[in-house]
Formats: C-alpha cells, structure tokens, sequence
C-alpha cells in the first residue's frame, strides 16, 4: 500500500496544522482521504474523512485516537458491496477532539 500524503502550516504565527493523508489500494477497491487538522493553541484536532466501509479505520495523533470507524460486519457480502458498489463510502466531519501534547 503506498500512502501519500501533504502537510501545511501557515507562515505566520497561526497555530493550525493540517494534515492530509490518501491512498488506494490497488485491484483492491480500498480507497480512503483524510484530512486531519490540529489546532495547537487549544489542543484540538479534526478530522474529515471519506472511506470505503472495509476495512477499519484509525487516526491517531500523539498516541491519542481522533479518529476510528469499525466495519460492524465482515462477511463476504458485505466486504464485496464496501469495496465495489457507490453506497461502500464513508464521509464526514468529526467533532472537535482533544489531543495530548507531546
């Protein structure tokens, strides 16, 4: 699996961090894109996130989870339509969540 992925913080004093993260599996159907955006000055992180529904994902930041969605099957049917049918994606928006700092 090749992951890619972009880091930007602003040149000022701005105390934003944000992360972003994709990949896609190939011959596979996983695909996913997050975007995890930290906010130093009130230690807080968000994450927007659009996946396939298998297999589970997790974010992490400082050992903390922000981010974490578990496929609530795993039979083959339901493998099958995450990975290959429009309806298999997951998309949102977290709420804020507090991170430790390191």
């Amino acid at each position: 699996m090749w992951l890619k992925g972009l880091v930007s913080r602003p040149q000022t004093a701005n105390p934003m961090v944000r992360i972003y993260l994709y990949t896609t599996v190939p011959g596979s159907g996983i695909k996913w894109t997050m975007g995890v955006n930290i906010d130093s000055s009130i230690g807080n992180a968000t994450v927007t996130y659009s996946h396939t529904c298998y297999p589970a994902h997790v974010v992490k930041i400082n050992g903390s989870v922000v981010y974490n969605y578990l496929p609530p099957s795993n039979d083959t049917r339901y493998i099958f339509r995450c990975l290959f049918t429009p309806v298999g994606t997951v998309i949102g928006v977290t709420s804020p969540v507090a991170v430790p700092q390191k």
